[in-house]
């Protein structure tokens, strides 16, 4: 990851790239809920001294996390706030059997058979360990998080029972935003919801876009056996894209800033895909962008596409129908 970065500064200088995102990498074991375990593996001088270099190169080190949720498996986790859970009506915590990874019919992995839990946002030891975790974070310069899974527990029953799950999710997320900070950056994805509005900077609007999966064990029975994939329904499909584009407008900048994902381009997507998915971020220029690739290795053809695209401006299209009076006047988003 310090190698992308350093590949930014030596080919990407002056084109406004501001964040170094970590997403789980940082996490023990990869699990969510090993928030303040490092991953002695992926950061063996810690994640302290790698944010501290970033921060020294002039970046603003950033982090996933599902804030709402943590897994069982995670270390001590579920022990030290079980009495904090979200709840059935009998009062037994909610408990969601999930896999954190590609499953496999004949495979009976940990990994396919984690166990997930969520906090209550309003009991008073919860908020407490959301500050805990931010306010460490924090204080090692993480400016900005993709906050993940935001799903809500309708049927919960809460701590404060003159609270809604709605209003229980937005204490945490508040909770994060004051610890965090007003200069930290937070984007919402999975499960974003409009109720959050005037809590984050950005949502997530649309489908997972650019995203590659790296190929895990044997063969499987579908397009997962590929790292990339074209015309799926989540993670290449421009159709997909431009819909979510053309949509968005009407809330980008207004109710929060929407965000359509990575850009990933570098072979063996082919060129015509790099074209069509410049275009596409170029016309909505006002929305962040994650660089998807591999920025020691993509081809200079390809990261010509990318700077057709940086830095970030304040201005986007304007969709219109054939009845719509134009003019060549810029308008700002």
């Amino acid at each position: 990851m310090l190698g992308n970065a350093q590949a930014i500064l030596e080919r990407l200088n002056d084109f406004g790239v501001e964040y170094i995102w970590t997403s789980q990498s940082n996490l023990k074991d990869y699990i969510p809920g090993n928030w303040l375990k490092n991953n002695d593996y992926e950061f063996p001088d810690g994640l302290e001294n790698f944010s501290r270099q970033l921060i020294e190169w002039g970046f603003k080190p950033g982090l996933w996390a599902s804030p709402f949720w943590f897994f069982g498996e995670a270390e001590g986790m579920y022990e030290a706030h079980r009495d904090h859970l979200l709840c059935d009506r009998e009062g037994n915590p909610f408990c969601f059997e999930t896999k954190w990874c590609w499953s496999y019919e004949d495979d009976e992995s940990p990994w396919y058979h984690m166990h997930k839990y969520n906090l209550d946002g309003t009991h008073p030891d919860a908020i407490r360990y959301v500050k805990e975790i931010y306010a460490y974070y924090r204080s090692i310069g993480v400016r900005y998080y993709m906050l993940d899974f935001l799903g809500i527990i309708d049927k919960a029953r809460l701590f404060d029972q003159m609270k809604t799950p709605q209003q229980a999710g937005c204490n945490i997320l508040r909770e994060i935003r004051e610890t965090a900070g007003e200069d930290t950056y937070l984007q919402t994805a999975v499960a974003s919801s409009p109720g959050f509005t005037g809590i984050v900077n950005a949502a997530r609007i649309g489908r997972d876009f650019g995203e590659g999966r790296a190929i895990e064990g044997g063969s499987l029975n579908d397009w997962r056996n590929a790292s990339n994939v074209l015309h799926d329904m989540h993670y290449s499909n421009t159709l997909y894209l431009l819909k979510n584009v053309a949509g968005s407008y009407f809330t980008h900048r207004r109710t929060y800033i929407n965000d359509y994902n990575l850009v990933t381009i570098d072979r063996p997507y082919p060129i015509e895909y790099a074209r069509i998915v410049s275009i596409v971020f170029g016309m909505v220029g006002s929305n962040p962008i994650i660089l998807g690739d591999d920025l020691h290795v993509i081809s200079d053809e390809r990261l010509r596409y990318v700077k057709l695209i940086l830095p970030r401006t304040q201005f986007s299209a304007v969709p219109v129908t054939c009845l719509t009076a134009c003019s060549r006047r810029i308008t700002a988003a």
